[in-house]
């Protein structure tokens, strides 16, 4: 049997209330699946209330696409229709996000409810999955407290990237500090020093900051991160900070929080790619760290980068 146009679809949708869609916009269960068996035409942009478990079925029925441009359409539409908010409904489908490299990227989701976040808490979990899974929030630009708290209890052995946020205030901080991921807010380009040391003390292993300046304070309690600290995109640094960070552990835990072993050579590494010169104080400090700073000897780069 032929696909119908979407026009015949809404016209049906119509008569199935008995009255003009234009008065009801509602999207049923019903009209739902007839939309799905016309991918090349989908549109759900006329509807403004849906009936319960529609969002599920809508990006649930990518799985059976073979076409990523109508995979990708399909999630864009939900997304357009949630009004970038990430819901509960869309959470409940969290697995549909995820691509064959154990990546769950939500585009263009500018903000997630708290129960959306506690569904990702409660369903999404490490030990599930035979590859390392990354959480990619990049979009987001808001994050509650309690959205926080339930995005750092998810069990992640990769990445947990929220570089759209521009802040962090110091409760956001402490509940993220529990993640067991690797943390990337490198959108966040201040920090008070109470956040900074809430954020040094995390269970995971690693973290990104897009910080362009940093009180000597806050990179006293950043010295105590376990494992890498990304810092790129500071262009000075102070004598003070330098010999601070020279501090940061050079060595990576045996085991990740989840008990992993931990691969690679052992060393930790201080990414510091923004400086362009350091004194000849910072550079005696920095140059003693016991890792490496942008994956190079310390004291060669230190010396490179000498006044």
């Amino acid at each position: 049997m032929p696909s119908l146009p979407i026009s015949a679809l809404f016209i049906g949708s119509a008569c199935w209330y008995g009255h003009d869609m234009s008065e009801e916009k509602l999207l049923t269960m019903e009209i739902a699946e007839g939309l799905v068996a016309n991918p090349e035409s989908f549109d759900i942009s006329p509807f403004e209330k849906w009936d319960k478990d529609v969002i599920c079925f809508i990006l649930e029925s990518t799985y059976e696409l073979d076409d990523p441009n109508y995979q990708n359409s399909f999630k864009s539409e939900v997304c357009n229709l949630m009004k970038g908010v990430l819901t509960y409904e869309v959470a409940e489908a969290f697995a549909v996000f995820a691509d064959d490299f154990g990546k769950f990227h939500f585009n263009n989701y500018s903000s997630i409810e708290d129960k959306a976040a506690e569904i990702l808490a409660a369903q999404m979990d490490q030990s599930d999955y035979d590859l390392e899974i990354h959480l990619y929030l990049n979009e987001l630009t808001s994050l509650s407290e309690t959205a926080a708290k339930y995005l750092s209890q998810i069990r992640l052995s990769g990445w947990l990237e929220l570089n759209g946020l521009t802040e962090v205030n110091e409760e956001v901080a402490s509940h993220l500090s529990s993640t067991t991921a690797f943390l990337s807010l490198a959108g966040v380009e201040t920090l008070s020093d109470e956040a900074a040391r809430n954020l040094s003390q995390r269970r995971g292993i690693g973290l990104t900051l897009g910080l362009t300046s940093i009180s000597d304070q806050a990179a006293e309690h950043l010295s105590n991160v376990i494992g890498g600290l990304d810092l790129d995109s500071l262009s000075t640094l102070s004598d003070k900070a330098a010999d601070s960070l020279s501090r940061l552990d050079g060595k990576m835990p045996p085991t990740d929080p989840l008990g992993e072993p931990m691969g690679g050579d052992g060393k930790v590494c201080l990414s510091l790619e923004g400086l362009e010169q350091l004194s000849d104080a910072s550079a005696n400090s920095l140059s003693k760290f016991r890792g490496l700073i942008n994956f190079k000897d310390p004291k060669e780069w230190a010396d490179s980068l000498r006044q």
